[in-house]
């Protein structure tokens, strides 16, 4: 897992709540953010912190079901607004 999606999912795990880790040693990065306890409230906190913490803001085209599906879906779409800083 690279430094950016790590970031992310600890966001995720941070919004979630200890009750809905992964098992350990599992990638939970393709599991529905939805089944790892962050709900539609949990989307809008975690879009604030990821623009806090990445200082990036997300397009209105962003805003949808697809780009917060997963850990993943968010990583491609935060890796795009990064540019060339999110290859690292």
């Amino acid at each position: 897992m690279d430094a950016l999606t790590a970031a992310v999912d600890r966001l995720v795990v941070d919004l979630a709540g200890p009750h809905h880790l992964p098992e350990p040693g599992t990638d939970a990065t393709d599991r529905p953010l939805a089944d790892r306890g962050v709900d539609s409230m949990g989307v809008v906190a975690l879009i604030a912190a990821l623009e806090k913490e990445f200082g990036i803001l997300f397009p209105a085209e962003a805003m949808n079901r697809q780009t917060f599906a997963t850990v993943a879906s968010v990583v491609a779409v935060v890796r795009g607004l990064l540019g060339p800083a999110g290859e690292e």
